[in-house]
């Protein structure tokens, strides 16, 4: 299969390092890293680019200019934008244009999301804007599916009030299957049970599996 191009732009080169990396895991994408204005322009005028993905620290009425002047280049192209800081009537602008998606890095793991929301984007062409902060956990689990009633091990890492970042090796998950988290409470002799559904599904090069977690009922 043809693999999907896909245009950077990130100045600050640590995150771009780590967003790069994600991507090389993956056979899915053709990735183009540019840095500066003439580049980016005859990047977009000369590649079939699909997918345009901006790192930035703030996003306002400037920027939202600069990215319709790029999607006059690419009628059809899709737009993810990752920022620190982003102006309130911009992102309302933002979000009444097809195929562009905001997201706040306060809600976003750089080293966990990127290639799940990327996916959705590419596919579904939908996404859900996340609305509380991610925290760094690593929680071992068991996982049920409602459809199967089957079982496997996981870890539960990134959760947040709304949702989690799931990696899972064993299991079979489908987009539109329910799920239980079932976490051991240890010395309290507990058992925390968290229904959620999937909001997206990743598998990497090395076939490594994960999936991005809407939570039913709050942890």
């Amino acid at each position: 299969m043809k693999p999907v191009e896909l245009l950077l732009i990130s100045r600050d080169a640590e995150q771009a390092e780590i967003l790069l990396k994600q991507l090389s895991s993956s056979r899915t994408y053709l990735v183009h890293h540019e840095k500066n204005a003439a580049a980016i322009l005859n990047r977009l005028r000369n590649s079939p680019i699909e997918i345009l993905v901006m790192n930035l620290e703030y996003f306002g009425p400037t920027q939202l200019q600069l990215v319709e002047q790029m999607r006059g280049l690419k009628i059809n192209l899709k737009v993810l934008i990752i920022v620190d800081r982003v102006n309130q009537n911009t992102s309302a602008k933002a979000d009444k244009i097809p195929n562009m998606y905001i997201f706040k890095k306060y809600f976003f793991n750089l080293d966990k999301d990127f290639t799940g929301i990327l996916k959705r984007i590419r596919t579904e062409g939908k996404i859900t804007k996340r609305t509380s902060k991610r925290h760094a956990t690593q929680q071992a689990a068991m996982i049920k599916v409602a459809r199967t009633g089957k079982m496997f091990k996981a870890n539960v890492c990134n959760l947040s009030t709304t949702g989690a970042h799931l990696e899972y090796e064993a299991g079979v998950l489908n987009l539109s299957d329910d799920l239980q988290i079932i976490i051991s409470l240890g010395e309290l002799k507990k058992t925390h049970i968290i229904k959620c559904k999937i909001a997206w599904l990743h598998t990497d090069a090395t076939a490594k599996k994960s999936a991005g977690l809407i939570f039913s009922n709050k942890p």
